[in-house]
């Protein structure tokens, strides 16, 4: 109908030109011309009203296939259901089991023999030793079976390869250690010089350290700060071109000495200036790979303890997930392994350690520092981005390492060692609301460790709770309150401010508000406070920080302003003694809906303490980042482990209603994040 108004307005504008013409043209032409082009112009409307039908028929029939489809999407999705209840059935079978054994007993030769001719007969008995060391555990989950089979299509890793070292771990670390270590730095930029000092200081044995930089002054201050703070048992400074990144210089100043040690540690002064999270990342990859001297005595415990175990390096930076592939290098890194004699068909996705740097056995990575590299192989340093020599060696390491029989892991280190608490004096109100009127076990745990900063927990539940419940809140909380369920948590927080009254909140340092939304903490919440602390500008701040929208019409708002997420929210004594601070409680209502809380409530908070002078910020710095570079706001939700990643101490209980397959097997190596 559109088209056809838009025919009727060309008619009409053409009349009116008609009529402007000059009055001494021929009458003739004056009254046949004009009706001439209405003709045409209604032929062109006819034809555009036709052109439109089609378009709604063709509307039509789409719509009709939409339905057809999704009517077989949802019988596709009945018969994966029905077909996985008798893959269960079958696998829970006698027949199965029994045939299962058998299976192996058998099938076990031919992997050995395809294992052998990947990878030579040395490796293969050393691979052989490995397992039955761990096969028996593994055979009523199938696991070495299937690892196996990966192993003989060449894949590098059936799992993710993760592991979390907490604070909690159970076994024996590695305290002493009869094994020579050589740690390689690149230098560039030297103003990290005292931040790589520290990290590697925390190495709990002796150790060599290689230092290679660009320039003859840089070595210099290079090798006097070392000298004066490095704990390294010997240094050695080597200057070389700005060719090559990090990796020339490691490979070339370590060529001669690699074999003189057991294990090689390589690390580098990362800045990555062309993205803006660089300095995250950076430190990201040094507590992860160094970190504490108790977690480097579990990293050692790790390799120690598993003979195939060839290199260790930090699970995946998350604002580096979308970049984690084989960046077209994929051409670059088989040539340099054939060069090194090693045929291997390369997996489709690129397993490595982002970033370069990694801990390794020496005899699992030493090919390339034997294959003769010349400085002319690397490019000039222009600022390239992929498809370089260094970028293809980031990226053969762990394949390096399997082709002499080695296997890799990554390592999460959840250990925090600044657990005191603080003189701050902080006052808790903990909201809890739970459908079923119970305390479930997170909850109870989630408040212990609150008890371990707080010095006085006030829990307030818009539940009705038991005797049973209140018992076993005795020890830990200071009062509790019971509400009608009405106006979510705000009005439960606003509810325990007018009962104890601002006379007595006044008299503490911190004021914490907080709600049972999320799991209990993967650690000691003193390590966070204390990091906060140092912050001296922050008058309040929170755990994760919820980046703006420009459209907010899901709320009826133009738009959302960044601000603090109120699951967590901790206020300085300067915040609420204010006279703002009590203006906006006693704004607020009892809301019904959710919605309206946000709205009014959670998003206004943060904006109106702001207007009014007070400064915020998040722990979890890249909390804005992630939604951002993964292109999700709802990323708390549906990206969980790439906020523990990050350093955020819990997630949010809900995340196991939109998350995939894949970042829920992730989560399985994380504690007390379980699904309820």
């Amino acid at each position: 109908m559109l088209l056809y108004h838009e025919s009727e307005e060309v008619v009409k504008n053409s009349e009116i030109r008609k009529t402007n013409r000059n009055p001494n043209e021929n009458s003739t032409k004056q009254g046949h011309e004009p009706m001439k082009k209405i003709k045409e112009c209604g032929e062109i409307s006819d034809e555009k009203t036709l052109q439109c039908n089609q378009n709604i028929a063709l509307a039509a029939e789409l719509g009709q296939l939409c339905e057809n489809l999704n009517k077989q999407i949802a019988e596709l999705e009945r018969l994966r259901e029905n077909l996985n209840k008798q893959i269960a059935d079958i696998y829970n079978s006698k027949t199965w089991k029994i045939g299962y054994k058998i299976a192996r007993i058998f099938g076990l030769p031919v992997r050995i023999f395809r294992f052998a001719k990947n990878y030579g007969v040395k490796n293969t008995f050393r691979k052989i030793r490995c397992y039955r060391k761990r096969l028996e555990p593994d055979i009523k989950h199938s696991y070495a079976s299937a690892k196996m089979f990966s192993e003989e299509n060449c894949n590098i890793s059936f799992d993710s390869g993760l592991k979390v070292i907490s604070a909690s771990r159970k076994g024996t670390c590695q305290s002493k250690l009869d094994k020579k270590i050589a740690v390689h730095v690149h230098i560039f930029y030297t103003e990290l010089i005292d931040e790589i000092i520290s990290n590697i200081n925390f190495i709990p044995y002796d150790f060599d350290c290689y230092i290679s930089t660009d320039t003859a002054a840089k070595a210099r201050s290079i090798k006097r700060i070392f000298k004066e703070k490095c704990l390294a048992k010997k240094m050695f400074i080597k200057v070389y071109k700005n060719i090559g990144r990090d990796v020339a210089p490691f490979i070339f100043q370590m060529k001669k000495v690699l074999n003189e040690y057991d294990y090689i540690c390589h690390i580098h002064s990362k800045k990555s200036e062309t993205v803006e999270f660089g300095d995250y990342w950076r430190k990201y990859l040094y507590r992860h790979l160094l970190g504490s001297r108790a977690y480097l005595e579990h990293l050692f415990d790790e390799f120690e303890k598993q003979d195939d175990l060839g290199i260790i390096y930090p699970f995946r930076y998350p604002l580096m997930k979308p970049f984690v592939d084989w960046g077209g290098n994929e051409e670059i890194c088989s040539m340099l392994l054939r060069r090194m004699g090693i045929n291997m068909e390369l997996s489709s996705q690129a397993v490595f350690p982002a970033g370069n740097m990694f801990w390794a056995k020496t005899k699992a990575i030493k090919n390339i520092f034997e294959l003769g590299l010349d400085i002319f192989e690397f490019p000039l340093e222009q600022g390239q981005v992929e498809l370089t020599l260094a970028h293809a060696i980031e990226r053969i390491w762990v394949y390096l390492a399997r082709a002499n029989g080695f296997e890799h892991k990554c390592l999460f280190n959840n250990i925090y060692t600044s657990t005191t608490k603080s003189d701050a004096k902080r006052l808790v109100l903990y909201a809890h609301f739970n459908e079923k009127n119970q305390l479930s076990e997170h909850d109870l745990k989630s408040i212990m460790e609150i008890k371990m900063f707080a010095d006085n927990i006030v829990f307030i539940s818009n539940s009705k709770l038991g005797e049973e419940e209140h018992e076993a809140l005795k020890p830990y909380v200071n009062r509790v309150f019971e509400r009608d369920n009405t106006g979510f948590d705000f009005s439960a927080w606003k509810y325990a401010i007018d009962t104890i009254g601002y006379s007595e909140i006044e008299n503490y340092d911190e004021l914490v508000l907080i709600n049972n939304s999320f799991f209990p903490p993967l650690y000691n919440l003193n390590a966070m406070f204390n990091e906060m602390d140092k912050e001296k500008n922050n008058d309040f701040w929170g755990i994760t920080l919820f980046p703006g929208l420009p459209d907010g019409s899901y709320l009826n708002i133009e738009s959302i302003p960044a601000h603090i997420q109120t699951y967590f929210m901790v206020f300085k004594n300067q915040v609420f003694t204010s006279k703002c601070f009590k203006e906006f409680w006693d704004s607020v209502k009892e809301y019904i809906e959710l919605n309206d809380v946000i709205k009014n409530c959670e998003i206004k908070l943060t904006s109106f303490l702001s207007k009014k002078g007070f400064t915020y910020s998040a722990y979890v710095k890249e909390s804005e980042l992630l939604c951002e570079r993964l292109g999700n706001h709802a990323a708390p939700y549906q990206s969980p482990v790439e906020f523990l990643l990050c350093g955020c101490p819990t997630i949010k209980k809900k995340c196991y209603l939109h998350i995939d397959e894949e970042q829920r097997k992730l989560l399985v190596h994380f504690e007390n994040v379980g699904d309820e």
